[in-house]
């Protein structure tokens, strides 16, 4: 939009050009009529002249004609005698809006014809050889007192056509003068207009020119920010963009320290008495990092900062102290010193850069913080490897001493008397394997923790796995683009595959992450008021581009009885509606797509958000299996139309975060309805996803049996077999049990099937590739063996 000063401006030239042309056009008008009338006298005189010459002309071939005779003489007379009718009618018609020149016509006519007469009859007499009467009549003077009165009739309209010619040559030059005056006039203003339209545009352009510095500034220093940086380069960096674009003589970058300490990372052409280390509130430096705004000194005395080169020393003329903060913490001052005043240009660059450096100061501490939390993990790793190694040997010793009970056993069956001290041996060994069950519990619980820090540490790795691949990304774009035009059609085809398998990896990435927060009960909500009818025209934008490009209805509304707003995270309430309606849609070859928002039983019930589509639609059985990760409806829809299958799981569980649920019908064929419910008034809510921990429930229910009572053999359900390793003596007669304890085969059999459902794999190989079973493959081998031996 134009500047107002500059839109008057262009609106004062253009009326101006339009006044002109208006002006021009009267004056050329006037101009016109002035010179038709100029036009009109000159040639009423010339008539007049012509008028009066073919009388005299007649006159003069009478004269030639009575001294001679000859009829030679005679033909001036007959051409004035074919002439002066015509020439009488155009002067009649010429000054006909003229009632004086009509009038003086008037009395020349009779005039006219007396002299012809007489001309004529003085010509016949002497044709007819009466020479004496002609020279009679030419002798009268009658002929001559006629042409003395035409005349004088002829010179009174000459005399008011000089009078009219000079009047109407007075109004010309007004004429062309006022023309002069609204052209020059007129070329002034319109000059005035452009030079002022040029000011206002040479101000705007270099307006837009100081925005775009600034933009390319800032660009440079998130480039230069970007990748795993230390505190110490991101100073330097910081530094080096500042001073280079900026001229800041001297420079240096302080970070806050947890203990309210300012720490010099990086300086520029600072004196060796700078201090490394202040405190705030202390000093400039100290009392801007506390109030957390910018200090611009002027003028500052000498001495008190110093800009050295080997040349000598001086004092900057301008300081500026700028705090970087970041979600109103201030992570870092910068500390500049300038030899030129700064302008609202730069000072305002100064502010907009901060952000940047505490944004990147801040995610330097929480990868350092990061990777301390990461070698923690690998060390506990490592701590319960060998815990794990020791439990190995444990259950070597068992397996010796199984070996020995059967021995026992058979030693028992010849030896009656031995039979009591056999038991006690076999309840002695019953209870240190009761000892080591509960030695695996403790070890199961640690590994449990070990995995809940594993998913809380992938939540937290969020931003640091996105961050590379947005690179990525981004760069791949760049390539794609091929702006400097030094890439073939392949090349750029290849950065145009990079590009949008990164951008389907980033969509995987995004919901493993989400996925994982959920999980490890990271995911906040952050309720808001969400007005419902910006809702609608958010959703009614993005999607509306996809339904017109499949050629589906699109059909969004907002009931009547629904409020105006609802209190839930618009965040998450966006990522739900967004994966039904674009689910919805990729499932949809032709038909409609419809998104209806109700409310249900008043300001106390719920607020309904229900997508239905005429798609390909879900068998009745496969309901519940939608909503599980990595899971869809059949392998040829993931064949067909891609994704994760984790979009529905992941909606679900964040729609029984917000305190509401999403909810299924469909059929083949004819659709499908997601129903997604939430509170009309948001009350307390977990700010945990809802979902089923691992527990070891089956293991501590086992550890506390008695090893003289015989179990039945009541395998648990498959589910059950998915949280944890059923382990319990096998069952046989009475006395077999306590001398042969095993493992249960056909529990872990059903346990590893339902964790790795494909045939290619064997159960010792399920074993191997879960990390949540406490039994390594070798032992499973000797076990499955000695069952079936048994």
């Amino acid at each position: 939009m134009l500047p107002h000063a500059a839109f008057v401006a262009i609106s004062a030239a253009f009326v101006t050009v339009i006044l002109i042309g208006v002006l021009t056009d009267r004056s050329l008008d006037a101009r016109g009529e002035a010179a038709e009338a100029v036009n009109h006298t000159n040639k009423v005189q010339e008539h007049l002249y012509r008028f009066l010459s073919e009388v005299k002309d007649a006159e003069t071939g009478q004269r030639g004609y009575l001294l001679t005779g000859s009829e030679h003489y005679l033909t001036p007379y007959r051409a004035a005698l074919a002439e002066l009718p015509g020439e009488m009618a155009t002067l009649r018609t010429l000054v006909s809006d003229n009632p004086a020149q009509l009038h003086h016509l008037e009395l020349a006519e009779p005039l006219v014809a007396r002299k012809l007469a007489e001309l004529k009859e003085t010509i016949d007499k002497k044709a007819a050889g009466d020479d004496a009467g002609a020279l009679a009549i030419v002798r009268s003077d009658r002929g001559r007192a006629d042409m003395d009165l035409l005349r004088t009739a002829v010179d009174g309209m000459l005399a008011a056509e000089q009078l009219l010619l000079a009047q109407r040559t007075a109004a010309w030059d007004d004429t062309v003068t006022w023309s002069s005056y609204v052209m020059f006039g007129g070329i002034a203003v319109l000059l005035l207009s452009i030079v002022l339209i040029g000011v206002l545009a040479s101000r705007d352009f270099r307006a837009v020119e100081a925005e775009a510095w600034s933009r390319r500034v800032q660009l440079a220093l998130t480039s230069e920010l970007q990748g795993d940086l230390r505190l110490e380069s991101i100073g330097a960096k910081v530094l080096r963009v500042l001073v280079d674009n900026l001229r800041a003589r001297v420079a240096a970058v302080y970070t806050v320290e947890p203990g309210g300490e300012l720490r010099q990372v990086a300086g520029h052409a600072l004196s060796p008495a700078s201090e490394a280390i202040k405190r705030l509130g202390d000093g400039l430096t100290g009392q801007a990092a506390k109030e957390g705004r910018t200090v611009v000194i002027r003028d500052l005395p000498p001495s008190y900062l110093d800009i050295r080169s080997a040349a000598g020393k001086t004092t900057p003329r301008e300081l500026v102290i700028s705090p970087a903060t970041a979600d109103l913490t201030v992570q870092a001052v910068t500390e500049l010193g300038f030899l030129h005043a700064l302008d609202k240009v730069e000072l305002d660059l100064i502010g907009h850069m901060s952000e940047s450096i505490a944004l990147a100061i801040r995610s330097a501490r929480d990868r350092t913080r990061l990777e301390d939390l990461l070698e923690e993990v690998q060390r506990q790793s490592e701590e319960l490897q060998t815990q794990q190694e020791e439990l190995r040997v444990s259950n070597e010793e068992l397996e010796q001493q199984s070996r020995a009970l059967q021995i026992s056993q058979t030693q028992l069956e010849n030896q009656q008397a031995e039979l009591e001290q056999i038991n006690a041996q076999l309840e002695e060994q019953a209870q240190s394997l009761a000892h080591q069950r509960d030695e695996l519990v403790r070890a199961a619980a640690e590994l449990q923790r070990a995995n809940e820090v594993k998913s809380q540490f992938l939540a937290n790795m969020s931003h640091e796995l996105r961050t590379p691949l947005n690179s990525s990304l981004i760069l791949a774009k760049l390539l794609s683009d091929n702006r400097e035009g030094n890439l073939n059609p392949e090349q750029i085809r290849f950065a145009q595959t990079i590009y949008s398998a990164g951008n389907d990896l980033l969509t995987l990435i995004n919901d493993i992450l989400d996925l994982s927060k959920i999980e490890a009960g990271m995911l906040e909500v952050r309720p808001e008021a969400i007005a419902l009818p910006r809702l609608v025209e958010e959703l009614t934008r993005t999607f509306q581009p996809i339904a017109a490009q499949k050629r589906l209805a699109l059909d969004i509304r907002l009931d009547d009885a629904a409020p105006e707003t609802l209190e839930t995270d618009a965040t998450r309430l966006s990522q739900i509606l967004k994966n039904l309606m674009s689910n919805a849609l990729k499932f949809t070859e032709q038909g409609r797509v419809e998104l209806e928002i109700s409310a249900i039983g008043g300001p106390a019930g719920e607020i309904r958000f229900a997508v239905r589509d005429t798609g390909i639609g879900v068998a009745r059985d496969q309901h519940d299996m939608i909503f599980e990760a990595f899971r869809q409806a059949d392998g040829g829809s993931n064949r067909k139309f891609g994704g994760t299958g984790l979009g529905l799981s992941i909606s679900r569980d964040l729609a029984r975060l917000l305190g509401g649920d999403l909810r299924v019908e469909s059929a083949p064929g004819q659709g499908s309805t997601f129903t997604l419910s939430l509170p009309a008034q948001r009350g307390t809510t977990s700010a945990a996803a809802p979902g089923t921990k691992p527990h070891l429930a089956s293991l501590r229910s086992g550890a506390s049996s008695s090893p003289q009572t015989a179990e039945p053999d009541t395998p648990p359900t498959c589910s059950t077999a998915r949280r944890a390793a059923y382990i319990k003596p096998a069952p046989a007669a009475p006395t077999s049990c306590f001398r042969t304890p095993v493992l249960t085969v056909r529990y872990l059999t059903c346990a590893m099937t339902q964790l790795f459902p494909s045939p290619d794999i064997k159960p010792f190989e399920r074993l191997q590739a879960s990390d949540g079973l406490l039994i390594n493959a070798e032992r499973w081998r000797r076990a499955h063996e000695y069952h079936r031996q048994r």
